[in-house]
């Protein structure tokens, strides 16, 4: 039985296979399928089935290198956002922009609005300065 979300069904093997499978062959093609999964979003360095949580980054990112105003994911691809703070303070989603606004999503940066009063940091230490709640992986479906 597959335990996640993947990127295919044990139908989908089967047509694909063009063969009828049965009972039997279903926890082997369960374990190929999750299997694959797990490789390709290694091998892409993304992830595919979206999640909701939060992710943490830090403020300002280690070498200090870039804008103040635009904090970049990495491998954390965003979908959408539910809430934003840093330094424990609530930005509003009116003081931010998901970025690339044309292509998104996923967005790769989120950048603070110069024309607001926000900003990034203000925590007690660098570290876990930013959380971000919201849908993470390359859709939402």
């Amino acid at each position: 039985m597959i335990t996640r979300p993947c990127l295919c069904t044990r139908e989908d093997v089967a047509r694909a296979m063009d063969q009828r499978s049965t009972i039997r062959d279903w926890g082997q093609v369960d374990r190929a399928v999750e299997s694959a999964r797990t490789t390709v979003e290694e091998l892409c360095h993304r992830t595919f089935v979206p999640w909701t949580g939060v992710r943490h980054k830090d403020w300002p990112p280690e070498g200090g290198i870039g804008r103040s105003w635009r904090l970049w994911l990495d491998r954390d691809e965003l979908v959408s956002v539910t809430t934003i703070t840093s330094g424990g303070v609530t930005i509003p989603a009116t003081d931010y922009f998901l970025e690339p606004a044309n292509s998104g999503p996923p967005y790769s940066r989120i950048e603070i609005d110069l024309s607001s009063s926000a900003a990034w940091g203000g925590g007690d230490t660098h570290q876990r300065d930013v959380a971000i709640t919201g849908v993470w992986g390359t859709t939402s479906t």
